[in-house]
């Protein structure tokens, strides 16, 4: 009767040579599939910051638009502080996705 250990091997073996397979057929070493997972979350993780940048920017050019267009001091002011706000906001997640990279 084979031992804990020897069935506990035995049954991790298959498992162990589908992962050499895999690495063989994408001619991958396992540090090179480190890197590609951890650059696969860097992708994500660097996607957020870039989204609110994006977003952040497309607003502050309604807001441009609006300070143009505006016959109203009031609203200008108002615009204006807004657009503070929202650079301030791209300049945060600017720096989030610096820090990431």
């Amino acid at each position: 009767m084979p031992s804990k250990q020897n069935h506990f091997t035995t049954d991790l073996r298959p498992l162990g040579q589908g992962l050499f397979l895999r690495q063989f057929l994408l001619g991958a070493s396992p540090v090179t599939e480190i890197k590609y997972q951890s650059y696969k979350s860097g992708n994500y993780e660097i996607q957020n910051p870039l989204n609110f940048v994006n977003n952040f920017s497309e607003l502050s050019q309604d807001l441009v638009q609006e300070i143009i267009s505006s016959n109203s001091d009031e609203e200008k002011k108002e615009a204006a502080q807004d657009l503070i706000s929202n650079l301030e906001k791209i300049n945060h997640h600017g720096n989030r996705a610096a820090n990431i990279i």
